[in-house]
């Protein structure tokens, strides 16, 4: 159990690394129970394709077809640009790699 260690964070990288972490998880959990009822997007993917991920996306939760929100989101997302890397603490290592494992596994739109 690593509470006091993650409660001492300062820095926001490690941080966010972190909430990733705990969210990648939860979502994989709700993906697992509810496989129906979740699409499985993966950031990459509607950086890359944000007009097609975006139909998909409305198809999917039933929004019809909204150009207002597909023009947004062609416009508006692009891949991000490459970041520094930064030391991240050992007791992150086994927790990023195994979330990062089980995200691979599922199969992305």
């Amino acid at each position: 159990d690593y509470s006091n260690q993650i409660g001492m964070l300062t820095d926001q990288r490690v941080m966010a690394v972190v909430e990733w972490i705990v969210t990648m998880r939860e979502g994989i959990r709700v993906l697992r129970d509810f496989p129906e009822d979740v699409l499985h997007v993966t950031f990459e993917n509607l950086c890359a394709n944000p007009g097609g991920v975006a139909s998909k996306i409305a198809s999917f939760s039933d929004f019809g077809s909204d150009t207002t929100y597909l023009d947004y989101a062609t416009r508006v997302l692009s891949p991000p640009a490459n970041q520094p890397s930064f030391e991240l603490p050992h007791y992150l290592e086994d927790p990023l790699a195994s979330t990062q494992a089980a995200i691979e596994e599922i199969r992305d739109v």
